[in-house]
């Protein structure tokens, strides 16, 4: 059976994309048409599906952002920057080795959990470790603000990686958290890290900003109490 996209709509300009295992996002504005992510290597068909489903052109994306380096976040963004022309943006902490051709750093450390540990060793352990080089066009830093969005920010959330970032949309009362965690089976860390007790700080950091909504890369988005519900999976206390 041929596999479709399933598509969510957060808020009237925000879209979540599910390419089965990760999730891209798209926003749309009169102003812009942006891509959170981009995938990993071999769903461009299943993105391209999404975007004719919702009557848009690919190659009408001007900004890529991207939330990490790692492939199942990257994997078609050479294919959709060539296509469109896009503006790529990534943290200047990943954006670094992204440019080396590097999608992880190493040693690559598993979160612990036996479910953890099947999902590394089915999906993770066997690559892509290296994609076709795409140049990042514009770097980002800790509380940048886009100015082809509304009021927004960029919030530095190392841990899964160095240069993690999130994206809060404060119109949408929404954010991107990229792998910040996963909702899967409840939220939970991610299964790989390269700091976990890092990455617990940054879910930390997120959850004192308020936003009601979150959409994840992996797995389903929260569409209430959002920040509260950070705290209490992680028992984090009050904000």
């Amino acid at each position: 059976m041929k596999r479709k996209p399933k598509i969510f709509q957060l808020s009237s300009s925000l879209t979540q994309i599910s390419l089965n295992s990760v999730n891209v996002f798209l926003i749309r504005t009169p102003e812009t048409l942006c891509l959170i992510d981009t995938g990993y290597l071999g769903s461009f068909p299943l993105i391209e599906a999404a975007f004719q489903s919702l009557g848009i052109k690919l190659e009408d994306i001007q900004h890529i952002i991207l939330t990490h380096i790692h492939p199942d976040h990257t994997g078609e963004l050479e294919k959709i920057k060539n296509l469109s022309g896009a503006t790529t943006w990534m943290h200047e902490l990943d954006a670094k080795i992204f440019r080396e051709g590097k999608v992880f750093r190493s040693p690559i450390k598993i979160t612990p959990g036996l479910i953890n540990f099947i999902i590394y060793q089915r999906n993770i352990k066997r690559g892509p470790y290296q994609l076709p080089f795409t140049d990042i066009d514009e770097t980002l830093s800790d509380g940048d603000q886009f100015p082809f969005l509304g009021p927004n920010r960029i919030i530095h959330t190392p841990g899964h990686t160095e240069g993690h970032i999130c994206l809060l949309l404060e119109d949408e009362d929404c954010l991107i958290a990229g792998d910040l965690c996963v909702n899967v089976i409840g939220l939970t860390h991610a299964p790989i890290h390269e700091d976990l007790e890092l990455a617990t700080e940054s879910i930390r950091k997120v959850s004192r900003f308020s936003f009601g909504k979150a959409g994840f890369g992996h797995g389903r988005p929260l569409l209430k109490n959002g920040s509260q519900r950070l705290r209490s999976a992680f028992k984090l206390g009050k904000a």
